[in-house]
């Protein structure tokens, strides 16, 4: 187990401070370095996206207990006859496709929320300029890189306060 494996370590580096504390609770270590991850920008694009429709995008692996995409959906259905023309467009896969699929027909998004499945890295940097804003949900991040990327190409982003991005986003 996790608890084990640290209690064992000769040392432990986490990637934020919130993880470190997390990883102190659960194994007892004091100490515990943070490294922030490494991001290669590479040719991050600060082009504005030119789309008739707000294009809003979510990066996530579909796991809703930590990434919380059910409550996005929920927030704009509660609020999509007061915005402008809109897409929501979630990028990843996970255990709760199928239910966030569900979820988005039963609160009448279908027309505007689209699932585009797992795609690699390369492919998420081409698709970030494209976007106008990124949104994190999540309850907890230990970094969240999705979120530094799409910085780093220019876009606004909405995080919550989830651990993580605390720590170098304000």
């Amino acid at each position: 187990t996790i608890s084990r494996i640290c209690r064992e370590a000769s040392h432990i580096a986490a990637v934020s401070q919130s993880l470190a504390k997390g990883l102190e609770k659960v194994s007892g270590q004091r100490g515990i370095s943070v490294i922030p991850n490494i991001i290669d920008f590479g040719d991050s694009s600060l082009e504005e996206s030119n789309n008739e429709k707000i294009q809003i995008a979510i990066v996530a692996d579909l796991v809703d207990g930590i990434k919380n995409i059910s409550g996005v959906l929920k927030a704009l259905a509660n609020v999509k006859n007061r915005l402008p023309s809109f897409s929501l467009q979630i990028v990843g896969e996970g255990p709760d496709s199928d239910t966030l699929k569900e979820l988005t027909g039963k609160l009448g998004l279908d027309q505007v929320v689209e699932f585009l499945g797992r795609k690699d890295h390369s492919e998420v940097m081409a698709f970030l300029p494209t976007i106008d804003f990124l949104v994190t949900n999540s309850h907890s991040e230990t970094f969240s890189i999705v979120t530094a990327e799409a910085i780093s190409c220019g876009k606004p982003v909405i995080v919550t306060r989830c651990g993580g991005p605390e720590e170098w986003f304000r």
